[in-house]
């Protein structure tokens, strides 16, 4: 049986696009896993970067550029916005 994301894993989520840089990027593939997790996607030409809500305050990321090399962290504030590699990879 699923887990429904907790009311936290959506004030988080909110908190986040709320920090978002004033500047367009592409919209994510929205979705929630079973766990619980508010999940963003970005599978796009170019990069990859799965970013995930547990409503602990916090996301997490798993990101890859063009060069497929991967980078990712862990226990980012959400209301500390996108980390400067991803959001240059959003923006190009």
């Amino acid at each position: 049986m699923a887990n429904w994301p907790s009311p936290q894993a959506f004030l988080d989520t909110r908190t986040f696009i709320e920090a978002l840089p004033n500047q367009p990027i592409p919209l994510p593939n929205l979705g929630l896993a079973d766990d619980g997790e508010i999940n963003f996607l970005w599978d796009e030409d170019g990069f990859y970067i799965d970013l995930g809500f547990y409503g602990t305050g916090t996301y997490s990321f798993f990101a890859r550029g063009k060069t497929n090399e991967g980078f990712y962290d862990d226990d980012i504030p959400a209301s500390g916005g996108l980390p400067q590699a991803i959001l240059e990879l959003l923006v190009g």
